[in-house]
């Protein structure tokens, strides 16, 4: 039988999700977002029974969804995700492919510091561009702007590689930048296997709502794959 491997409800309605599949949480109630290692340890010895006709329910923390997109990303070319639509209220599955890269790095065309955005519609950003210190007309890359088309995952990938309107993609990222999460969770894995594609290791902005502020964590692919070796070997 098909699983559901959910990351964390985050108080979301999962159930519905059941026709799927077997529904697998890998935590329950609060987590902290910000201890990415640590939730990259904790979600490991479930995520490794991941088989590629499962699923992967987009429900959680930002954070959550970018460590487990390299997990599986770095096991498999695709996979499928659910994502809850909002207009009829239920679940619809969305398959994502990493992107086959005959350049995984493009020299860019500022000095490092930038912030990529993943999605902005008009939320306050200010406190992550005290995060920089590059000039104002430097320091911020939109790649993407309001309503996506999250019916085309590809096209979702390729905008944030290349950018759009000839703007600069993810494929300039370099040591010093930072990602900034935001927008819709499908994005997050599209960004996910945009990383793994490039094996570039990234900087992520994660919004703390408490103290309304950006908070940087660093995430490296090769420390996510070891987390996920050494957690379900230890789990076995």
């Amino acid at each position: 039988m098909t699983k559901v491997y959910v990351v964390n409800s985050y108080g979301n309605p999962i159930d519905s999700a059941s026709r799927f599949g077997d529904i697998q949480e890998l935590t329950y109630g609060t987590i902290n977002p910000f201890a990415v290692d640590r939730l990259a340890w904790t979600i490991a010895p479930g995520l490794s029974q991941f088989q590629p006709e499962d699923y992967l329910m987009l429900t959680g923390p930002g954070s959550g969804y970018m460590v487990a997109g390299i997990m599986l990303f770095s096991k498999y070319e695709a996979i499928t995700c659910l994502r809850y639509e909002s207009q009829i209220r239920d679940y619809l599955n969305v398959t994502v492919t990493m992107p086959h890269l005959t350049e995984k790095h493009q020299e860019p065309t500022c000095e490092p510091g930038r912030i990529f955005v993943l999605n902005y519609s008009g939320h306050s950003i200010n406190s992550a561009l005290k995060k920089s210190d590059l000039p104002p007309e430097k320091k911020l890359v939109l790649l993407t702007t309001g309503n996506v088309d999250q019916f085309d995952p590809d096209g979702l990938i390729q905008t944030l590689l290349y950018g759009q309107n000839g703007k600069s993609g993810l494929i300039e990222y370099q040591p010093g930048d930072r990602l900034l999460i935001s927008g819709p969770a499908l994005l997050h894995i599209c960004a996910a296997a945009a990383f793994v594609a490039m094996g570039k290791d990234m900087s992520l902005l994660l919004f703390n709502t408490k103290d309304r502020e950006y908070i940087a964590r660093d995430v490296s692919l090769q420390t996510v794959r070891d987390n996920m070796e050494l957690a379900a070997a230890h789990a076995a």
